[in-house]
């Protein structure tokens, strides 16, 4: 877990949200292991509105790729028993 993390202060939909990190030469976070989603979650856990990930089905409903290099996740802790993940809401905090 050598990154950096930034959270924004204003809600943004998925796109803008991607687009902002790209302009600042980074991206949404792509979790890889159990303890860097743990570190997002402590993160994220005071936060009135959900965050964005960097991850995407758009090629393909349903296959869950990472938008920087469209890899299949090889980590994913997925809140099935609120149907996470999905589009539903189009505004988080970025």
């Amino acid at each position: 877990m050598n990154s950096e993390y930034l959270l924004g202060l204003k809600a943004a939909t998925w796109n803008n949200a991607q687009l902002d990190c790209s302009v600042k030469g980074a991206k949404l976070v792509e979790i890889e292991s159990p303890e860097e989603d743990a570190y997002i979650h402590s993160l994220a856990n005071n936060l009135t509105e959900s965050v964005w990930l960097g991850g995407t089905d758009l090629a393909e409903e349903g296959k869950w790729v990472w938008q920087s290099t469209s890899t299949l996740f090889s980590f994913s802790a997925w809140d099935t028993a609120t149907g996470q993940p999905d589009n539903w809401t189009t505004i988080s905090t970025v």
